[in-house]
């Protein structure tokens, strides 16, 4: 049995920079929760404006390597279930961890996509399907940003239903490695952005 906790905790950067929309220099950024700090560093390198949340020691870790690298940033002690900040205020959301519970898990993706105005990240853990396989062995036969829909119970189908009563869809799907059993980055937008925010396209 794979241990998917242990699968989190080695979390790609190289993934965060795949799966992360294009935004502009001073854009809102959110990290929660916010861990080790590597990526709210790697956030506010980029020149976007970083808040970061998440229980006592990462939080204070985090506010640690952002002082080392001398990075701006603003971190909080919190959960992820109630957000200390207005609706739609981050023109990007990662989240790198989720709850096993699924009640809570709703909870947490419902106040995420509060707050967020245009890309929302969520993470999962799956193994690649026959059609994945298919996909490699042929890939002129690919499509971009489709879903496969693996049943109900599957986790993407799960996340997207549960985002799209938020008004978000399913914009790409990005896996840490093909062929094995990995984390995912689920890429999700708002369908209907602020009407004075400008439209942002990802270049990946």
């Amino acid at each position: 049995m794979i241990n998917q906790a242990a699968a989190f905790d080695g979390f790609d950067a190289a993934l965060v920079e795949r799966a992360f929309p294009v935004l502009c220099r001073g854009d809102r950024v959110l990290d929660v929760p916010c861990g080790d700090g590597r990526i709210s560093a790697w956030m506010a390198e980029q020149g976007w404006q970083v808040c970061a949340l998440d229980k006592a020691r990462a939080a204070f870790h985090t506010r640690s390597v952002l002082d080392a690298k001398a990075l701006s940033g603003d971190v909080r002690l919190g959960e992820p279930l109630s957000l200390p900040w207005p609706d739609r205020h981050f023109q990007g959301v990662l989240c790198s961890r989720l709850p096993d519970d699924e009640g809570l898990r709703r909870g947490w993706l419902r106040e995420l996509a509060r707050v967020t105005d245009h890309a929302l990240l969520v993470p999962y853990f799956a193994a690649p399907t026959m059609a994945d396989l298919g996909r490699q062995l042929m890939p002129w036969s690919r499509v971009e940003g489709q879903m496969e829909v693996a049943g109900d119970g599957a986790p993407l189908p799960r996340l997207a239903s549960t985002l799209g009563r938020e008004g978000f869809e399913l914009d790409r799907d990005f896996p840490q490695r093909r062929f094995l059993p990995c984390v995912h980055l689920a890429r999700f937008v708002r369908r209907s952005p602020a009407a004075d925010a400008p439209i942002r396209l990802s270049s990946h």
